[in-house]
């Protein structure tokens, strides 16, 4: 009887044993699928991103979205989906040119900045002086004394309550930068370069200036590239005649915004 009793004792841990290990490899088994579903899941969302974030391949495009040149540089890009007449916002700034249908060249004309606009992408072009002779005047028209003192690195000479006269030191041609305003606004700025001087200043008037279709008997007559609806447009005139300023003969520049005369 006592051994009938050990074998029921041994034969009911056996099956309790037996049920854990069956109920345990179940849950391994759950929990493997569910892993599997879950990288699965994971795996196939991840190519619908990347798909997703893929360009269309009849998208518009253009090799180079930010041009930066010097006036007479030029630049190739390649412009692909495009069916439309490609043009430069400015033309006076840079122009572009056609080399074949997919192949384009850009080419500095003046200083100052521009862009090509090809509906869904952007080329921005930026156009440098190619002739560095002295640092640029600033041309913060319309603003009072404080911003082109803020500016200027020049040697302040007179501080008069409608003019600012700068000596420039550090110049192969410019002597100097006379800032004036009108009701205590800048409206025009007198440069004076060295008589002698013809290739640099010939050379600094071509780098930023349009020669203007008007004509006058005492100055040669150029203006800025912008348009001139630009608040920033301004007029450029060149004495034909040496004046003296301090006792000096100079070659005379006058910048001049109409909108504030």
């Amino acid at each position: 009887m006592k051994e009938t009793n050990n074998l029921f004792v041994r034969y009911s841990k056996n099956s309790i044993f037996a049920k854990i290990k069956v109920l345990i490899m179940k849950k391994l088994a759950f929990y493997s699928i569910l892993l599997s579903l879950v990288a699965f899941s994971y795996s196939c969302g991840g190519d619908d991103d990347t798909t997703t974030a893929k360009p269309s391949s009849n998208q518009t495009s253009i090799s180079n979205t930010n041009v930066n040149l010097k006036v007479g540089e030029t630049a190739d890009v390649v412009i692909k989906n495009y069916d439309s007449l490609v043009f430069v916002n400015n033309p006076n700034i840079a122009s572009i040119e056609k080399k074949d249908s997919l192949n384009y060249r850009i080419v500095g004309r003046k200083v100052g900045k521009t862009f090509i606009d090809l509906k869904n992408v952007k080329c921005n072009i930026t156009i440098n002086r190619y002739y560095a002779y002295f640092r640029d005047p600033n041309l913060s028209w319309g603003e009072g004394k404080n911003i082109v003192k803020s500016y200027e690195l020049r040697i302040l000479k007179t501080d008069e309550p409608s003019s600012l006269l700068y000596q420039e030191n550090n110049s192969v041609c410019l002597k100097y930068v006379n800032y004036l305003f009108t009701d205590y606004k800048l409206s025009s700025i007198n440069m004076y370069f060295l008589p002698e001087k013809t290739v640099e200043i010939s050379n600094y008037l071509n780098d930023y200036y349009m020669q203007s279709a008007q004509t006058d008997p005492e100055y040669d007559l150029y203006e800025s590239p912008l348009p001139k609806t630009d608040p920033n447009f301004f007029n450029v005139r060149v004495k034909k005649t040496p004046v003296n300023f301090n006792n000096v003969d100079y070659i005379l520049i006058t910048l001049s915004n109409p909108n504030y005369k």
